[in-house]
């Protein structure tokens, strides 16, 4: 147990044992199973056979519903409130190396203050993948200007690992909802064209300042018969360079129509520009 402790329990004959913990740490599980089978091995005779299995996990206490604490966007703000982005950006530029199943190739970048990407690399895959992959960070680093919403909480299980469930009420055409936790998005849903996309963050960090940065998290896109089409994983890491929350290293794997793509971005040679650049 998370405290040191043990305790033995015995499942039900249906093989279930239920218990309730009120501490946070990692849990460990021990199960046995024994069956009076008789028989001989190496000529030694034996009366019963064990089995064992161990399982270690983390817990947490459950929290009760968010939605008796605050309104949902209350919430919603909160969290947003709470995401590391880019303040009084000025810019950021450097070099990277992406390795595309092994095949590398370095390019030289830079984002300029309105958050515009310039790379440094010849036309092909490669150059289209990061203009995107970049355009995208930059989209997420960058504070978001306020829109209009109408933000309700949905008649939803409130002890969802992500969090309670957040309708944007954005219309038909997005139909956007988020799960919100501990002040984090932990999880976007919407259409995109005719299917849905699902961000899910898995882990995150905190910056300096206590704002939160992703660092594990998947999207998985389906079409619009409810197949999945594309399942990504990626895995980030941040550095900190003056006030600036900057990318180190990025891990993706991709899993699409019979094949999987591991890709990684090492960032080197990061700086900010002295001068405030933006486009004319």
């Amino acid at each position: 147990k998370p405290d040191n402790r043990s305790t033995e329990l015995t499942t039900n004959d249906q093989g279930v044992a239920t218990f309730r913990e009120n501490v946070t740490g990692l849990l460990a599980v021990l199960a046995s199973h024994s069956a009076s089978t008789a028989g001989e091995h190496d000529g030694k005779k034996y009366e019963s056979i064990k089995h064992y299995s161990t399982l270690t996990l983390p817990v947490a206490l459950q929290t009760k519903a968010t939605s008796h604490k605050l309104s949902a966007p209350d919430l919603l703000a909160q969290a947003r409130e709470h995401r590391a982005v880019w303040e009084d950006f000025t810019g950021l530029q450097g070099n990277l190396t992406l390795s595309d199943n092994g095949a590398a190739v370095d390019a030289s970048f830079s984002i300029d203050a309105d958050g515009e990407v310039t790379l440094k690399l010849d036309d092909g895959p490669a150059r289209k993948w990061l203009i995107t992959y970049l355009e995208s960070m930059v989209q997420h680093r960058l504070p978001t200007a306020n829109v209009k919403e109408d933000v309700k909480f949905v008649n939803d299980n409130d002890n969802h690992p992500l969090g309670v469930k957040l309708s944007l009420g954005d219309g038909a055409e997005m139909d956007s909802h988020y799960r919100v936790r501990d002040n984090v998005v932990r999880e976007v849903n919407r259409r995109a064209g005719k299917g849905r996309f699902t961000i899910s963050v898995l882990e995150s960090q905190e910056n300096p300042e206590g704002k939160y940065l992703p660092t594990v998290f998947t999207v998985n896109t389906w079409n619009g018969e409810g197949a999945l089409v594309s399942s990504i994983t990626e895995h980030d890491t941040w550095g900190r360079l003056g006030k600036l929350d900057v990318p180190q290293r990025v891990v993706q794997t991709s899993a699409g129509k019979d094949k999987v793509v591991v890709r990684t971005i090492e960032f080197k040679n990061l700086e900010i520009p002295k001068t405030k650049t933006a486009r004319k």
